[in-house]
């Protein structure tokens, strides 16, 4: 049921039906190239996903599941989802559309089963409050470490990455090396 409190943003940005088409219009005029891009840009995640935990899981998205995600991005007039993590301010305009980008694409791809693979609770999915706490820590917290460490010396996310791989390696060897001599 639609109240009229529904309606009054609505009324108060549109004075009329040209306007409100032409704003349509224009939102998609002006960022069509980018949703054309969608597309590819999808194909290129998908092929740049290397070995782990989190690309399988990718992959296991279904790829109109993917579109959704980058469309909202593209047709909001962004060229990619990047929130600015190292500015420290989660509630500028910028961020702030970068994180309900995020929410309202994460709900609506749990809600279509998108995500069943991962095990996702779908009651918590809808709590607002818990998500929004849930993206910004991950954001806030988990990405700012990543970029101020990319930042104070480029290329060491990747040689990070690489390096646990080598360090696990090492570890499992080194176990069974211990086991087979009797040492653990």
């Amino acid at each position: 049921m639609v109240t009229p409190e529904d309606k009054v943003p609505f009324t108060q940005r549109y004075s009329s039906e040209a306007q409100l088409k032409n704003s349509v219009t224009s939102s998609l005029d002006d960022n069509s190239g980018r949703i054309q891009d969608a597309k590819a840009k999808v194909a290129e995640l998908i092929s740049s996903l290397e070995d782990g935990m989190i690309a399988a899981n990718i992959r296991r998205i279904q790829e109109c599941h993917l579109l959704l995600i980058f469309r909202t991005v593209a047709c909001l007039g962004l060229a990619k989802w990047a929130p600015d993590v190292l500015s420290g301010d989660p509630e500028s305009m910028y961020n702030l559309l970068h994180e309900h980008i995020a929410l309202k694409t994460f709900e609506q791809v749990s809600a279509a089963y998108g995500y069943s693979h991962m095990g996702a609770n779908l009651s918590c999915v809808h709590d607002f409050a818990l998500m929004r706490k849930l993206y910004r820590s991950f954001v806030f917290s988990y990405m700012y470490g990543l970029a101020k460490s990319e930042a104070k010396s480029p290329g060491s996310v990747v040689k990070g990455k690489q390096m646990t791989s080598v360090w696990k390696r090492r570890n499992t060897v080194r176990m069974l090396l211990l086991l087979k001599c009797g040492l653990h």
